[in-house]
């Protein structure tokens, strides 16, 4: 785990399982009009705007990975593009 004397820098294997945030993130649909929306919240961890797709310095910078897994996983679980979602 990281503390201040030794952050993970680039690794988002700190963070937390669930997302508490507020403003578009809240399920309160008197603040939110878009409380009951399906959003994937990504912690930035890539440092390269989840853009990234090489090695430099013995850095490797895989953002663009990250996107893509991101867009598969919530596809496949959501059961989107092969047929009409009744979710």
């Amino acid at each position: 785990s990281s503390s201040a004397d030794s952050p993970c820098f680039m690794s988002s294997k700190d963070y937390q399982d669930t997302c508490n945030k507020t403003g578009i993130f809240s399920s309160d649909t008197k603040l939110n009009p878009l409380a009951s929306a399906t959003k994937v919240y990504i912690p930035y961890c890539t440092s390269d705007a989840y853009a990234g797709d090489a090695s430099f310095g013995g850095w490797e910078f895989r953002g663009g990975a990250v996107v893509d897994a991101v867009l598969s996983d919530v596809t496949s679980f959501l059961d989107l593009g092969s047929k009409a979602s009744t979710k």
